[in-house]
């Protein structure tokens, strides 16, 4: 059977901002030569014209045809440059097709947006965040009004950024290799565009090498639907009181902070055990189940006397004995052969990182209040020894002392 041909209706964001972007400037670059003098405001634009000018000219990197310029961002001196080969027929016309360029570069731009955001909302949503990038006043002057770099560095950031999130190892190591490849090239142009980018580029190297979403996203992920319905249950018997106590916002940021801390302990502890990823450590670990267990920490530190009914045995005993308990059995499971699919480290990890947060406030407790009682005694002492100097010398404006 032959390939089925795209239809122009799928990519009807596509030409919708390529046209909403490029006809205005096609109109604006063809028109009144005045406006094409007025519509560049920057200095800095006005230096990087200079530059591509006198480079397009032979002059090198000169800003007066004499003494080597610096101070640019190489990749987008090097995009304009050949447009100024232009200036000997008509000098205005390297500016007419630097607006219709900066046009076809935000119309990129609202097309990453829209292909980034696809990927995790809706089409409609995606659609109204690229149109936003077009129409934005504020946006629309930085990358068309100023003529520096922002459009081209935007467009380049984005441009490694999908392929980064689109980026898969595959069995094959050479098409591994080529997309990496790929990956690292579209890396350097981000950084030639603007040279503060590569933090950006290298906050996506480790995304891609730590996989950093993952000791958040394991939480969301269970192993059956009795995992999560256990898990669930725990969290609305237990964490209820504690959202009522601390109210909504601290109790996310306490669940989601022992969740994560949880993981990463876990991973540390499987790396140490298993160096070489052939055992434990190749094993997934998924559930919320690290959480849960700081939320039964902080429930303990509140309410410690509550009692708890031990189902099914009609025994009633306080929080902080059950949740000794619940943490004992973690911690001796975890000295066990561990072949119960239960990863046992992620409870007490959740438990640390629970304890940990809540008594962040006492650390080093002594020795801040060493390190302060000895900054009021020196103080004291200064005083004192002021006094003393000045003592029986009279104030220099006896009619500001008032008895």
């Amino acid at each position: 059977m032959p390939a089925k041909r795209p239809r122009l209706r799928e990519f009807r964001f596509e030409i919708f901002f390529i046209l909403l972007s490029l006809l205005p400037s096609l109109y604006l670059a063809l028109g009144n030569p005045n406006t094409i003098l007025d519509w560049y405001s920057s200095d800095d634009g006005f230096y990087y014209f200079q530059v591509a000018r006198n480079l397009a000219s032979g002059l090198g990197f000169t800003f007066d045809g004499l003494n080597p310029a610096n101070g640019f961002h190489p990749l987008w001196l090097l995009l304009i440059t050949p447009l100024f080969l232009f200036a000997q027929v008509d000098r205005l016309l390297p500016l007419r097709l630097l607006l219709v360029l900066s046009a076809l570069l935000s119309a990129g731009t609202a097309i990453l947006l829209f292909r980034l955001l696809r990927r995790y909302t809706s089409m409609w949503v995606a659609g109204f965040v690229g149109l936003l990038w077009i129409v934005l006043p504020r946006l629309h002057n930085l990358t068309l009004h100023t003529g520096v770099e922002a459009g081209l560095s935007a467009f380049c950031i984005l441009l490694f950024w999908l392929f980064l999130v689109e980026f898969s190892p595959g069995a094959d190591n050479r098409q591994t290799l080529r997309r990496l490849a790929v990956l690292s090239l579209l890396g350097s142009l981000a950084i030639f565009a603007r040279l503060d980018s590569a933090f950006l580029v290298g906050f996506g190297g480790l995304w891609l090498l730590l996989r950093l979403w993952q000791p958040a996203t394991y939480l969301f992920l269970h192993g059956g639907l009795w995992h999560l319905l256990f898990n669930m249950l725990a969290l609305w018997m237990f964490g209820c009181d504690i959202e009522r106590s601390w109210g909504r916002r601290r109790f996310y940021n306490y669940f989601f902070l022992t969740g994560i801390g949880a993981g990463l302990i876990n991973v540390v502890v499987k790396t140490v055990m298993d160096p070489q990823g052939l055992r434990s450590a190749a094993i997934p670990t998924i559930g919320a189940s690290g959480a849960i267990y700081g939320v039964l920490l902080a429930a303990a530190i509140l309410f410690p006397d509550r009692k708890i009914w031990l189902i099914p045995f009609p025994v009633m005993i306080p929080m902080r004995i059950y949740v000794l308990g619940m943490g004992a059995i973690a911690f001796f499971s975890t000295l066990g052969a561990g072949g119960d699919n239960i990863s046992h480290v992620s409870h007490l990890g959740g438990m640390l990182a629970g304890y940990l947060y809540l008594r962040r406030g006492s650390w080093f407790f002594r020795a801040r209040n060493s390190i302060s009682d000895w900054q009021r005694h020196r103080a004291r002492r200064k005083f004192e020894v002021y006094m003393r100097k000045n003592r029986d010398e009279p104030p220099s404006r006896p009619d500001n002392w008032v008895n």
